[in-house]
């Protein structure tokens, strides 16, 4: 049987196989690089490397400093990184060693207190990843803060709002889901929480790289991770903060920066803020060059691309003896395409998925996801618990000709 072979259609997950820039980005970095891979001090190299990316990534999200850019491991340390920084206030000056007297026996324990609890009430969706879920989850239980989890409307997010009294809410919300694709009301719902006094949170994890994503007037900070639609390297991503909000998070990782190294506290001003120890410069600068090569192409060009296939993939499987799990064929009783990224979710009646899934990887090669995809709230949201749903998620890498194989597969199981 003549089959295509290794076809991803699990690129919500990652992005799979690397565009040539970024094997090409890669290379270069890493002949030219070797002799300075910390990126700090003196010299090219790192350093240059580093602020190039900053340089891009802002560029491409619309922020006007650069040094609002801080890497991380991806958008899991990412949302850790912001989550766990709103569970006390940030400080205004670091508390600096006294070295005048060569004293080096210091008691930790008499310097003053400066962890002072901020007990915010943080508000999020039920399309929300356990990258946001656990860790207000352990911030609750260990009495650092109130939580609440809402449907994305603004209804809801009164409720929530009103129905707190803590001084500060804090609203997280996903730019889209990775289960089902579609996209929330970011900027109907920032704009209200603005109103309220709120700090804000967006997670683009399914979005950079596939839409249009701006630091809006009414976005505080955005989390980002660099596999996915930037097809950067695992292991890459960041965090990307308005001056005021960078103030307000207090310290959740802590480490050498190459600078203030006279504190027991980390600096205070962006980016070392969040930046504790050895950057991963060669997943960062990966991420230059695919902020890049978005810019150059157009990411309007990136999305028509896109959903012209996931229009194709919804033509061609709506023939199929499938269910398609959307809340826009919930709500709207069609999956409503300029609210939607290109990401599917499916069931079928009596079949269990994982075998489907297997069937398609062993016997033809296709790569989907099946489960509960990090994301129970949304199953839960669409009754999809506890079996979950098979995602089939497309990038512009992929091409008619593999989905007709998805389908011609799809048809023979079933």
């Amino acid at each position: 049987m003549d089959t295509i072979k290794n076809i991803n259609f699990n690129r919500a997950a990652t992005s799979g196989e690397k565009p040539e820039y970024i094997i090409n980005a890669a290379k270069n970095y890493i002949e030219e690089n070797s002799f300075n891979q910390v990126g700090r001090g003196s010299g090219c190299g790192g350093a240059e490397a580093i602020l190039e990316t900053r340089i891009a990534i802002a560029d491409l999200v619309g922020l006007d400093s650069p040094m609002g850019v801080a890497f991380t491991s991806g958008a899991t340390e990412s949302l850790n990184m912001l989550i766990n920084g709103l569970a006390y206030k940030g400080v205004d000056n670091p508390l600096t060693f006294d070295y005048t007297n060569g004293q080096t026996n210091y008691p930790l324990e008499m310097l003053e207190n400066r962890a002072i609890p901020a007990h915010p009430h943080i508000v999020f969706s039920c399309y929300e990843h356990n990258a946001v879920i656990r860790p207000v989850y352990n911030l609750v239980q260990r009495g650092l803060a109130t939580a609440e989890i809402i449907h994305p409307d603004l209804e809801s997010l009164k409720n929530a709002f009103n129905g707190s009294d803590a001084e500060e809410k804090i609203l997280i919300l996903n730019n889209a889901s990775n289960v089902f694709g579609n996209i929330l009301p970011i900027e109907e719902l920032f704009a209200y929480a603005k109103k309220q006094g709120a700090y804000t949170i967006v997670d683009v994890s399914q979005t950079l790289g596939h839409i249009d994503v701006k630091m809006s007037a009414n976005t505080d900070a955005i989390a980002f991770t660099g596999h996915k639609g930037l097809k950067g390297l695992q292991g890459s991503g960041g965090i990307i903060v308005k001056k005021d909000f960078a103030k307000r998070l207090s310290i959740w990782k802590a480490g050498g920066t190459g600078s203030g190294s006279d504190s027991f506290e980390m600096p205070l001003f962006m980016p070392d803020k969040f930046e504790a120890g050895t950057p991963n410069n060669l997943g960062i600068y990966t991420l230059g060059e695919a902020a890049r090569a978005i810019q150059a192409k157009g990411i309007d060009a990136i999305r028509q691309e896109e959903m012209a296939l996931f229009e194709y993939l919804l033509e061609k499987i709506s023939t199929l003896p499938v269910t398609i799990v959307s809340p826009h064929i919930e709500k709207h009783g069609k999956i409503l395409i300029e609210e939607q990224i290109p990401v599917l979710s499916i069931t079928v009646e009596d079949y269990d998925l994982s075998l489907l899934a297997s069937d398609l990887s062993r016997d033809y090669g296709i790569q989907t996801r099946i489960g509960l995809h990090c994301a129970p709230f949304a199953h839960i949201s669409m009754g999809t618990m506890p079996q979950g749903t098979m995602r089939i998620s497309l990038s512009s890498t992929n091409t008619k000709e593999e989905i007709d194989e998805l389908i011609r597969a799809l048809g023979e199981l079933l």
